[in-house]
């Protein structure tokens, strides 16, 4: 039970988290973890290169562990 109740908690945290990123951030963290995209297949869906699909989840995960410490 109490296992249940903080995977939970984290749950609530890491969301709330998320949506303190930008859209085109979040977009490439929830398509990366959320949909098991490979970051060439969020390339063609977004239009955009897979270097700046890179540089973005980069960028969130950084911000992410920033503001989650």
């Amino acid at each position: 039970y109490h296992e249940f109740i903080r995977n939970q908690e984290d749950r609530m945290v890491l969301e709330k988290a998320l949506n303190m990123l930008k859209d085109e951030l979040r977009q490439v963290v929830k398509m990366t973890y959320y949909d098991d995209l490979s970051q060439t297949e969020i390339a063609k869906t977004l239009g955009i290169s897979q270097m700046q699909v890179s540089r973005r989840l980069r960028k969130a995960l950084d911000i992410l562990h920033h503001n989650l410490q």
